[in-house]
């Protein structure tokens, strides 16, 4: 028999082998995320009262709006009407949902909040974590809107906030080391770069190489 012909053969025995294991992998993965599933669904209703939910801190933004107990800042900088009006968006929205309850569930999937707190707690707690969403956003384009008209300082004061809330949002990061890099604030790169670990895996390394490099 040809050698060619065996290596040949020898090759088809090897992927039927892999492709057999791997089936059963996959197999094994599903029924033991089903079981899960299965368990979680009968999972008895946790206390959440006691959970680390974000309070917006109003005191420590900067808002160009004048609203019944805050403090604002007068703008150095002359903005369009438009740009104007979206920063005004940003900060009603801020204040609207600060009167919610605000939770970060970021890497939990429905399986594991279940799990974790009961199925009786699934769906309020999705809308706390959609609350978070809504603030890493509002976070992230309010920032970024003072970042572009050049305040500077207000910018810093909102995405830095971002960054301790651990809003995972590229743009946080970037306009955040962007602004560290024309104060030349290495150090606030450095600490910028630990807090990266918001992020998963596959965003982190990315993410770095930005920050690095603004």
């Amino acid at each position: 028999m040809p050698i060619f012909l065996i290596f040949v053969i020898l090759f088809a025995i090897w992927i039927k082998y892999e492709t057999g294991k791997n089936s059963k992998i996959e197999a094994k993965s599903n029924a033991e995320f089903f079981e899960r599933e299965r368990q979680s669904n009968f999972t008895r209703k946790a206390d959440i009262s006691n959970l680390d939910y974000i309070t917006i801190a109003i005191d420590k933004l900067p808002f160009i709006g004048n609203y019944e107990g805050i403090t604002s800042f007068q703008s150095s900088h002359i903005m369009d009407n438009s740009v104007k009006n979206e920063i005004l968006s940003c900060e009603k929205s801020i204040i609207a949902l600060n009167s919610k309850k605000i939770l970060n569930l970021s890497g939990l999937s429905n399986t594991d909040i279940k799990m974790q707190y009961g199925v009786a707690n699934l769906q309020i707690l999705i809308q706390y974590d959609e609350n978070f969403s809504k603030l890493s956003r509002l976070l992230a384009k309010w920032g970024s809107l003072l970042f572009e008209v050049g305040e500077l300082t207000a910018a810093e004061q909102v995405l830095s906030y971002g960054v301790s809330c651990k809003c995972d949002i590229e743009d946080i990061f970037i306009n955040l080391a962007k602004i560290y890099r024309h104060n030349g604030n290495e150090l606030g790169i450095s600490d910028l770069v630990e807090s990266c670990s918001c992020f998963d895996d596959l965003r982190r390394e990315n993410i770095i190489n930005q920050i690095t490099s603004v």
